[in-house]
């Protein structure tokens, strides 16, 4: 099946490469897709070679983030932690027992305003209030992670 699926991105999407499993595929702007870290350009994600923490010239940033309103049990860890992973940052989220959830995310402003972008765009939660505070950076941080318990 995996082979069929290849196949057929090979002929759609007019991709090549020597390896049949891992072609390289050119989008419309001709480009080949890189490997490496999404990381938010504005309006669309572009791939770096580089970790968040390693970005040179972009000023990383972490953040904590406490969240108030129906933000437990509608799936806002899950989001949370897809919109991470695709903007490229690290950090964690977490349900507390005051029925709150705390994440802590660092990245580029940018990136971070894309994960909030996503959250708020959630289809079953709503966030009543939210409070910020700005920490250190972790610099051994290297992925965002759902953390469980109390």
């Amino acid at each position: 099946m995996w082979r069929s699926l290849v196949s057929r991105l090979v002929r759609d999407q007019e991709a090549s490469g020597s390896n049949p499993d891992t072609p390289t595929i050119i989008f419309k702007t001709g480009k080949p897709l890189q490997s490496g870290f999404p990381v938010f350009a504005g309006s669309h994600f572009e791939y770096r070679k580089t970790a968040v923490n390693d970005m040179g010239s972009e000023k990383v940033i972490r953040k904590r983030y406490t969240f108030y309103g129906r933000v437990q049990g509608v799936g806002f860890r899950w989001l949370a932690k897809q919109a991470a992973d695709e903007a490229g940052v690290t950090g964690w989220v977490r349900n507390e027992y005051d029925g709150s959830v705390v994440m802590e995310i660092q990245g580029t402003s940018e990136q971070i305003d894309a994960v909030l972008l996503a959250i708020k765009r959630g289809r079953y939660l709503r966030i009543e209030e939210f409070f910020t505070e700005i920490l250190p950076i972790d610099p051994k941080e290297r992925r965002f992670r759902t953390e469980y318990g109390y």
